[in-house]
């Protein structure tokens, strides 16, 4: 069987072929010669019977007058029968009357008791007991033997015979398949050598060349089948990877645009810090020079008293308008402002202490200004007030400048949000499941630092960090980052390098928060055994150890291309078991509790 599994389908059809029909052959051949040898077994067997009963026939006469001379002269006509080695006849008595025996065989016939009529057929002989009768008188019996010589003799011409017919057969048979077996095994070698082309050059448009419509025809369509729709899917993968590298492409011009509106915008923020710094310089500078104003309230009388600074700052003429608490009230018309300063005042008297707030005001011209105002109340000897007396700065140039300063701030935010923006896009178009996962990290690491109390300015730094921070795998082939099996050692390595990669990316990206430092950091841990840079406790950030839990948990807990999803429980149970070792204690314990007593839940997919 082993002869038959090796080698290639022709040596395999030839050896099947040529092992059945010699098989065939030598059955048929056994068959036949056991066939003939019964046949002449029997035709002898009759022969012998027929010449026993006319030799007994003619011993008749010899038995009953005991003449021993005519029954040797009757037994001696068995000399024509070439194959009768020896004959006996016995009398009535079972005396031996007369025996014949062939020249050259004395010796070789053995005298036989008398018995009933019969055959028996020896290795080398064929032996004959014919009762002799007369008058349904048994009166003598003749015991005849043959030799088997013409039987084997003809055994040994059947099976030259035989041999011969085989050797003749297996030779036609042989040379008939090595001609009719490539009828089969053509259309499969072809069949191998298009796919060894297809191997080896990587060209789907070969085709398999259908010959006939028996099984190896229909499994040549379907091969060809096969191989229009891989050349199919092929080309349309082709199509999709060209068009996912010019979305890539355009995706990265953008953010190049993007970066350079933003490195503009910095600028411009730097221009008017500077500015706002300058101006912060002159006023300090203009404070120590300038006088402040000076204001005293009757509050029995409810007449204010104004020093010249006062009426400058309010930009009011003295001879036109007369302080009064009513008067100077209607110079703020808003309400609410006046209820909380009320507030100040009453508390600032109810213990005797020195009060202030910030108001703002409408000028003649109805442009807004603010000013801040320090008071100190005044006490008769029951404790009860009578005045208050308090200082007036004008403080609307300092107002303005921290507007504006909250707007170039507010803008840096929304030039960031929106690079940030750019980045996931560019990352989506690439690899869609890292941008989900990175969406899906962000939301979790940003209700772990809302849960943890930092502050809403760090919360939004975590956020726009974890929705980028793979943003280093954009440098990695995706064939490496979509391999449905397990990473080799290499591969592994080159994916270690992506949180390197989006540090080199980030770094020169000003922002309100240290980006570029959270996304190097979110693989360290705790032990030190992280990476790259093998950062220890303290020495890594803290938003970066939130993340690193947020990430640990979302990637185990959803499905990844090499493996199904292991599941929110085994999630969990690896930070719990690793807390304090791999993991930052309070970011652990604040996102178990989020998800085991306040209900919190993934984003879905």
């Amino acid at each position: 069987m082993n002869l038959i599994r090796k080698g290639s389908i022709q040596q395999k059809l030839m050896r099947i072929s040529m092992l059945t029909t010699c098989v065939a052959l030598l059955l048929t051949s056994v068959l036949l010669i056991v066939n003939e040898v019964i046949a002449f077994r029997q035709s002898l067997m009759e022969r012998m019977g027929v010449t026993a009963k006319i030799i007994g026939t003619n011993s008749t006469a010899a038995l009953m007058f005991n003449d021993q001379k005519t029954a040797e002269e009757t037994l001696s006509a068995l000399r024509s029968g070439q194959h009768i080695t020896c004959a006996v006849l016995y009398n009535r008595k079972g005396d031996v009357l007369a025996q014949y025996i062939r020249d050259g065989s004395a010796g070789e016939c053995r005298l036989h008791t008398v018995g009933p009529d019969g055959y028996h057929l020896g290795i080398g002989h064929l032996d004959i007991l014919h009762h002799i009768h007369l008058d349904s008188e048994s009166i003598g019996t003749l015991y005849i033997q043959s030799d088997l010589k013409e039987l084997y003799r003809l055994i040994r011409w059947y099976l030259v015979t035989v041999f011969m017919v085989i050797l003749l057969s297996v030779a036609i048979a042989f040379a008939l398949m090595s001609r009719l077996q490539k009828i089969i095994t053509k259309p499969l070698s072809e069949m191998a050598d298009v796919m060894n082309t297809i191997s080896g050059e990587k060209n789907y448009s070969v085709r398999v060349a259908v010959q006939s419509q028996d099984e190896v025809g229909i499994l040549g369509e379907g091969f060809n089948e096969m191989l229009s729709q891989i050349q199919n899917r092929d080309t349309e993968l082709e199509l999709h990877r060209t068009h996912l590298q010019d979305l890539v492409t355009q995706r990265t011009e953008e953010l190049a645009r993007t970066n350079i509106d933003l490195q503009k915008e910095l600028a411009d923020r730097k221009q008017a810090e500077e500015a706002l710094r300058e101006s912060e310089k002159r006023l300090r500078e203009a404070q120590k020079m300038a006088h402040l104003g000076f204001w005293y309230w009757d509050v029995k009388t409810g007449n204010v008293e104004w020093s010249e600074e006062v009426f400058k700052i309010f930009c009011l003429d003295p001879n036109e308008f007369t302080p009064h608490i009513d008067s100077i009230l209607a110079l703020s018309p808003w309400p609410e402002d006046h209820q909380r300063d009320q507030e100040l005042i009453n508390r600032a008297i109810e213990t005797h202490d020195q009060g202030s707030y910030e108001q703002k005001f409408l000028r003649p011209d109805q442009s807004i200004g603010h000013y801040f105002s320090t008071f100190q109340g005044n006490y008769d000897e029951n404790g009860d007030l009578f005045s208050i007396v308090g200082t007036v700065l004008d403080i609307t140039e300092r107002k303005q400048a921290d507007e504006e300063l909250q707007r170039t701030i507010e803008s840096l935010r929304n030039a960031v949000g929106a690079t940030i923006q750019v980045m996931v896009a560019a990352v989506e178009a690439r690899d869609p499941y890292t941008a989900g996962h990175q969406i899906r990290s962000a939301d979790l690491a940003r209700a772990i630092a809302a849960e943890m109390g930092l502050s809403q300015d760090q919360i939004d730094g975590i956020r726009m960090a974890g929705s980028i921070h793979d943003i280093g795998k954009l440098s990695i082939p995706a064939e490496i980052l979509s391999k449905p099996t397990k990473l080799s050692e290499i591969e592994f390595s080159l994916i270690k390098e992506h949180a390197r990669k989006g540090f080199e990316m980030l770094k020169d990206v000003e922002s309100p928060w240290p980006l570029a430092e959270m996304v190097y950091q979110h693989h360290e841990r705790m032990d030190g055994s992280g990476y790259p840079r093998n950062l220890k406790g303290d020495d890594i950030l803290l938003e970066a150890r939130i993340m690193a839990v947020a990430d640990v948990v979302e990637s185990m807990a959803s499905h990844r291309p090499y493996r199904p999803a292991l599941g929110l429980d085994a999630a969990l149970e690896e930070i719990e078991r690793n807390k304090g070792i791999l993991y930052d204690t309070g970011a652990v314990d604040t996102c178990l509790r989020l998800f085991r007593e306040k209900g919190y839940e993934l984003p879905q997919e």
